[in-house]
């Protein structure tokens, strides 16, 4: 079994990540490539919710309390392969069989989903209109395209599972049918570190980093305990308030005078709810 020295490649306090850059000491590309996209992961203000102390094993080392384990599987870190997902936009409006150069992120999604619903995305954004997925005719701004707009989201999912021999078959629709008529990046990444699934959904839902919109891991520290940041427990009621920012749902359920028809669906609620939005509890939001 590999000691703990071997194992951890980086403990990272937020002493550091707070440092200025001129007393910091020197990195490598590498290194401060894993530092901002640390840094994304924790709020501007260090808000209590952020973590003290960050954790980063090598690439491709997980760790268990199951010494028989022979499989496993985890979001990863902020290395290259654990980075990189697919991401794969379909329908009316949407160029075929293209792949853009560039390395959009999951902030991305949002305010392009906007743009071809003809809203105004959430002002917390961090993404951009992938204006590049559209068809020319498609990229005026402010005019509705469709009338409906679906997200499918495949948890853990790295960009090269469509290649691995062993997985790709499972994939086959969304190679030969989405990729094939629709617009697919081969360069997608995620620009923070900590892709668990309460982050990565919230990231999709507001087009904010996970620094911004609060949700930084699927337990957050709050008031010296460390809850579910969405609480998906059935005997609770479903608390938004760890969401700290609008989702596109929030916002074009007010703009549209609560006639907006939002389903949000997951076997977690801790995905489900980060892309639903705080529905009722959002001022002026519906609870129908």
């Amino acid at each position: 079994m590999k000691s703990v020295r071997n194992i951890f490649s980086t403990v990272i306090a937020m002493m550091l990540l707070a440092m200025p850059a001129e007393q910091a000491p020197a990195q490598d590309s590498a290194s401060l490539d894993v530092l901002s996209m640390i840094r994304r992961n924790c709020a501007p203000n260090g808000f209590e919710g952020c973590p003290e102390l960050y954790v980063v094993y090598h690439p491709d080392v997980l760790t268990g309390s199951n010494p028989e384990t022979t499989f496993a599987c985890s979001h990863g870190f902020p290395w290259p392969d654990d980075s990189r997902i697919p991401m794969i936009f379909f329908g009316s409006g949407v160029r075929k069989g293209a792949r853009p150069a560039g390395s959009p992120s999951l902030e991305d999604i949002t305010p392009t989903i906007a743009h071809v619903l003809g809203q105004s995305p959430p002002e917390t954004i961090d993404g951009r209109v992938l204006s590049e997925v559209l068809l020319p005719r498609c990229r005026n701004h402010g005019v509705r395209r469709t009338r409906a707009a679906m997200v499918l989201t495949l948890d853990q999912c790295r960009a090269d599972y469509f290649t691995n021999p062993r997985i790709r078959p499972a994939l086959a629709f969304a190679r030969k049918v989405l990729m094939r008529r629709g617009t697919s990046y081969g360069d997608a990444r995620l620009s923070y570190s900590g892709s668990r699934t309460a982050v990565s959904h919230a990231t999709i839902g507001t087009g904010a980093t996970p620094g911004v919109h609060g949700i930084v891991g699927n337990n957050i520290r709050v008031d010296g305990l460390f809850p579910l940041a969405l609480n998906d427990n059935p005997r609770h009621s479903m608390e938004m308030f760890n969401l700290l920012t609008p989702t596109l749902a929030d916002v074009m359920d007010l703009a549209l005078d609560n006639r907006s028809v939002i389903i949000s669906m997951s076997p977690y609620g801790r995905a489900a709810l980060g892309m639903g939005g705080h529905g009722a509890a959002f001022a002026g939001g519906s609870d129908r």
